[in-house]
């Protein structure tokens, strides 16, 4: 999740993105806050129709995960320099969802936030779907339903746990119910799911009945650009 924060202090060090990319910026952000206001707009109705809400608000850093596999990482980490300003976080995100949605499409990746307050900086960016998230991250991620993995040639021979810390074999849980959604993924982290969790692999810790958390990964290499990964893809399962 924090591979753009990794990046972001080489790239103002290089002037990597320059005049053009400011200006390529300014004309994204125009196209971000359009995109966000009929966003914000269905959310409204659809909270009006519903009486409830998938609420995306975190304390520390999130990967948020909504009904129709749209994924809202929201990120919260410290300044650690003064080496870049709020208009090199602004220009920077917006250069690098533009390029990326040049490439692969239209509001594949929504800017929602990029802000530096006090110590802090927080980015929050909105995927359409698993594969964006992904691609733009470079990291594993799938989301669909417990058919779809298998069809994906994702393993269940392992060992999963429910919200009481039962042990149970892949091949129960897939007895189950094949529709159960899932999110696999090698980041470290928490998660927070639109449902009920019902399954976790034995390495992530159930925090209550829609979050999990993935341990963070030792890593000698802590100023590479993207953060240690587990060994291997962690599974939430959730309903």
């Amino acid at each position: 999740m924090k591979r753009l924060l990794r990046k972001l202090p080489e790239v103002v060090s290089g002037a990597r993105f320059g005049r053009a990319s400011e200006a390529s910026g300014k004309r994204g952000a125009g196209t971000v806050r359009r995109a966000a206001a009929a966003l914000l707009l269905a959310a409204a109705v659809l909270f009006a129709l519903a009486g409830c809400g998938f609420e995306k608000e975190a304390d520390v850093t999130t990967l948020f995960v909504d009904k129709e596999g749209v994924l809202t990482q929201l990120l919260i980490e410290p300044l650690e320099d003064g080496s870049y300003t709020q208009s090199d976080l602004t220009a920077y995100i917006n250069y690098e969802v533009d390029s990326y949605n040049k490439e692969h499409g239209e509001d594949s990746i929504i800017r929602e936030e990029s802000s530096i307050s006090g110590r802090f900086v927080t980015i929050r960016l909105t995927y359409a779907s698993a594969e964006d998230y992904a691609r733009f991250n470079q990291v594993p991620c799938f989301q669909g339903t417990l058919a779809e993995a298998q069809a994906e040639g994702y393993s269940f021979n392992a060992t999963f746990l429910n919200k009481d810390n039962a042990s149970l074999k892949g091949v129960v849980v897939l007895e189950e119910d094949p529709e159960y959604k899932i999110l696999i993924i090698q980041e470290p982290g928490q998660i927070k799911v639109d449902g009920t969790i019902m399954y976790v692999s034995e390495e992530v810790t159930i925090l209550d009945q829609s979050t999990a958390e993935i341990p963070p990964v030792e890593s000698t290499y802590s100023l590479s650009m993207t953060a240690a990964l587990t060994e291997k893809p962690l599974y939430i399962i959730y309903k």
